[in-house]
């Protein structure tokens, strides 16, 4: 695949680890949402209640990896404690809000892209399979918005810029990580904020609003800078040994034995939990 977009996101998982530092290292550039949380009043007034936290979850946390934000007609987050609409018709959707954040793992990375009253196709209930290809009643959404409907729009320009730009490579430049990275840079380059400031920006929407047909003009960098390794936050596990001890006349393993010894205590505590 040349680009994965997936619109959807939650725990980590070292195989998921591995596999985006993979398809990263062979040429894939992938495309995830940064989340949804849900914005809980309380007694109608703060304080809020965010479950889970309102930062972006994985794999778009994934350093190898562009997070996607949604952004609204107004040009504002979708994350942002907006005041509920009268009647309250739609307060499931209030509370329901885009991801965002934190800053370092946005800024120059993440892309937004314009999302309110997108068109969705979904399985219907009561739509028979003999009617696959036939028009089913209620399989149309006409107002699907937030993340989920921004992450395929950048996905789909990442394909038009690979596609337009695809002599530029050679075939085994083609499997290779510079050509992630191009597509990333190409993106990020020119997507651009109007009616936010330069801090919010960076926190709510990366690099800023996609701007695919500029982005087209964007001829292959000369020489990309690879991004780190994923990872899944701390080595706690290896600070937790090194807080209790071990026993000197006992020398720590190294190299893969230690990656090795580190993965089997994980495995291990998360048993135990």
């Amino acid at each position: 695949a040349d680009v994965i977009s997936m619109s959807m996101g939650g725990a980590p998982s070292r195989l998921l680890r591995d596999e985006v530092n993979h398809a990263y290292d062979q040429g894939t550039a992938m495309f995830f949402a940064t989340g949804d949380f849900v914005l809980t009043p309380t007694l109608g007034v703060p304080p809020l209640i965010e479950v889970p936290p309102h930062q972006m979850v994985y794999p778009a946390r994934f350093l190898p990896t562009t997070p996607v934000a949604g952004m609204t007609a107004a040009g504002t987050s979708y994350g942002e404690n907006l005041a509920p609409t009268f009647p309250l018709r739609d307060l499931a959707s209030w509370f329901l809000r885009g991801s965002y954040g934190p800053t370092p793992l946005m800024q120059n990375r993440g892309v937004a892209g314009v999302s309110p009253n997108v068109t969705a196709r979904y399985a219907a209930r009561g739509c028979s399979r003999a009617a696959k290809n036939q028009f089913c009643e209620n399989a149309l959404e006409l107002n699907f918005s937030g993340t989920s409907a921004a992450t395929p729009q950048v996905a789909a320009a990442a394909a038009l810029w690979l596609q337009k730009h695809r002599n530029e490579y050679t075939a085994g430049e083609w499997r290779g990580w510079r050509k992630t990275q191009s597509v990333y840079a190409a993106l990020t380059s020119t997507a651009t904020c109007k009616n936010v400031s330069r801090d919010q920006c960076a926190e709510y929407f990366g690099a800023g609003l996609l701007q695919a047909h500029k982005a087209l003009g964007v001829r292959r960098p000369p020489s990309p800078v690879k991004r780190g390794p994923a990872s899944i936050g701390i080595d706690w596990i290896t600070i937790l040994v090194a807080l209790i001890g071990i026993d000197p006349n006992d020398p720590p393993p190294t190299g893969q034995a230690a990656r090795l010894a580190v993965s089997a205590l994980e495995l291990e505590v998360l048993q135990l939990v």
